[in-house]
């Protein structure tokens, strides 16, 4: 229920205090002192893992790894899910497309993935529910980067007409939003060429000539920086309206209603653990540097955090990102994406 103050992230002045509080009482001091005791192995610390409590329901949620997952982690470390009787188990995909495949099969129960492919596949018949944001965009702040070399003669969206950008796919909201800033700017997005690359590689690519510009997230856009690289905008904040749904969570219309109590129990528990996140930004920069995570902790210092957000999905704003995906081609006709969303 509100938004991290994402920006204080760069403010590194602010921040030394606090990093060197870290680097005196460890990682696992900080998980301690924030989950109220116990060790890193119990129920209350951290992200630690739980068994099953006899009468937990199975539960499993599908996720592409990111630092947005460290909400669900948190929870079920937390107990939050047990507390709603489930099992929660987290299993990874490598894409969107991915963890659809999985939600529609009935390999997860639930997915958390960008908005847009979620559109996308809906779109093209894939029977999904989307029940409920994770990360929206906050005023003037979207997590998302286009990165280019130190002394490169881009200086702005319209700059990158006629070059090549590389990012993490091509269907991507990342490239539907650079699209539109582009376009916004006074330039033709059509003479931007494209290339698909992981985040990392996308950077190294930058660093290394082979292409212009990257578009990139949160943590890619701190590592881009602290190698030399630099930032022209925030497309996805610069793109879309205030409060736009870009992470979502999604389910299958068969498990929304054969599991309705279940996906109530998720949700619930999700959206406690996200406002106790809120109101503790240096809980995420903390949790962001366990293994499951992975953020190392220079950059969980620097970065810019994601805007989590436990408000339903705005429809009117989704919808905005569903037209928007229809006039650059991602989407083949006109959507009403009221139809699919839902409120367990």
């Amino acid at each position: 229920m509100g938004h991290i103050n994402a920006r204080a992230g760069r403010r590194r002045a602010k921040w030394k205090g606090r990093s060197a509080l870290i680097g005196v009482v460890g990682l696992v001091a900080v998980l301690l002192s924030a989950c109220s005791g116990g060790n890193p192995g119990s129920l209350s610390g951290g992200l630690s893992a739980q068994s099953q409590s006899p009468g937990e329901q199975p539960f499993t949620l599908g996720a592409v790894s990111s630092i947005s997952n460290l909400v669900w982690e948190y929870a079920k470390g937390q107990g939050y899910y047990s507390d709603q009787g489930l099992d929660l188990k987290i299993a990874t995909a490598d894409s969107g497309p991915a963890l659809v495949t999985g939600v529609i099969n009935g390999t997860y129960d639930v997915s958390t993935l960008a908005a847009l492919p979620a559109l996308v596949a809906i779109s093209k018949g894939a029977d999904l529910r989307i029940f409920n944001a994770t990360s929206e965009v906050a005023p003037r702040h979207g997590t998302s980067g286009v990165l280019v070399a130190a002394k490169s003669s881009i200086t702005s969206y319209k700059d990158l007409v006629g070059k090549t950008v590389a990012t993490n796919a091509l269907t991507s909201l990342n490239v539907l939003v650079t699209k539109m800033a582009v376009k916004a700017a006074g330039g033709d997005p059509s003479g931007i060429k494209f290339v698909a690359l992981p985040f990392k590689s996308s950077l190294q690519a930058v660093a290394q000539g082979q292409v212009d510009a990257a578009v990139v997230i949160t943590p890619f856009i701190t590592q881009g920086e602290e190698a030399g690289l630099r930032n022209i905008g925030d497309p996805t904040a610069d793109a879309l309206q205030e409060g736009t749904s870009y992470n979502v969570v999604i389910t299958s219309g068969k498990t929304a209603q054969n599991k309705a109590a279940a996906i109530k129990g998720f949700n619930q528990a999700s959206d406690k653990a996200v406002d106790k996140l809120v109101a503790d930004p240096d809980m995420i920069r903390s949790l962001a540097q366990t293994e499951s995570i992975g953020v190392s902790k220079n950059d969980a210092e620097k970065m810019d955090l994601p805007d989590l957000s436990s408000k339903p999905v705005d429809v009117a704003k989704l919808q905005a990102l569903a037209d928007a995906a229809q006039q650059y081609g991602f989407i083949a006709s006109k959507l009403d994406v009221s139809k699919y969303v839902i409120t367990p």
